[in-house]
């Protein structure tokens, strides 16, 4: 299966749903009517102006389109980057990490990575913020990057089993199995809950590997756990080394 897929199942589906929030509502602009300018509202500029003549504008464009400039002092950035770099508004690293969430959701990867570093850095010991911004670099192929996240976050909670099931998933992808195996065994000793993740994976690696029988005892293991999206088992390419097997076919007796 491609990491893409796979990630996604295994991690950020399960993430939305505890940590799904609405959206953080982008900084406002502020200007004077007196002054040709318009400023972050944490501008001192913007402070000094009276509310008698504050006039606030929600894009760069409507206050661009009504005849101001931008602050020199502020530098005020455009809506897209306001929402990334935290300018205008000091964001708490849970906000960051929501809307890293919400940015995933919609397959922004990148945007996501950006939101998750923000979150880190109000909190550096957010093992939560290193493990979804593995996933979103995961998403995007900087494998590397995702397997020093995974790495982060089993550091400061070395019960984190999704952290070393999607480390596992990295290192599968770039055929590091020893490695992938080692993870996904870390998993299964260390959480029973999340162990039907680390089973399949497990088959994948054997169907990689191409040992036929390991492949179909793990993905009976994953199966009787409580793995049943067959949509997914049936499309996913890992397992096409055993998918004509005869051990595969009896499987499906289990589909029920």
């Amino acid at each position: 299966m491609h990491i893409k897929s796979r990630i996604l199942l295994s991690g950020l589906f399960f993430l939305f749903v505890l940590f799904l929030s609405e959206d953080i509502l982008l900084a406002e602009l502020w200007a004077s009517k007196t002054s040709n300018r318009y400023h972050n509202p944490s501008c001192k500029w913007a402070k000094k102006i009276k509310k008698s003549r504050l006039i606030k504008f929600e894009t760069i464009e409507d206050a661009t389109n009504a005849g101001y400039v931008p602050c020199k002092h502020c530098k005020p950035l455009s809506q897209k980057k306001t929402e990334y770099t935290g300018e205008g508004k000091d964001y708490s690293y849970e906000e960051w990490f929501d809307k890293g969430c919400k940015l995933s959701e919609t397959g922004d990867y990148q945007g996501a990575a950006n939101a998750f570093s923000k979150s880190i850095e109000k909190n550096t010991l957010y093992a939560k913020g290193y493990y979804n911004r593995g996933l979103a670099y995961a998403k995007t192929g900087k494998y590397h990057k995702a397997i020093d996240d995974f790495n982060k976050t089993v550091e400061l909670n070395p019960q984190y089993a999704m952290a070393y099931i999607n480390r596992g998933v990295v290192h599968l992808s770039m055929k590091s199995y020893e490695k992938a195996d080692e993870d996904f065994d870390r998993a299964i000793e260390i959480d029973p809950i999340q162990r039907n993740w680390a089973y399949y994976n497990k088959a994948c690696l054997f169907s990689l590997t191409k040992k036929v029988q390991e492949a179909c005892n793990w993905l009976k293991k994953a199966i009787e756990e409580g793995y049943k999206n067959w949509d997914h088992i049936n499309a996913d390419t890992d397992l096409d080394n055993i998918r004509n097997t005869e051990c595969f076919k009896n499987l499906k007796t289990l589909k029920n």
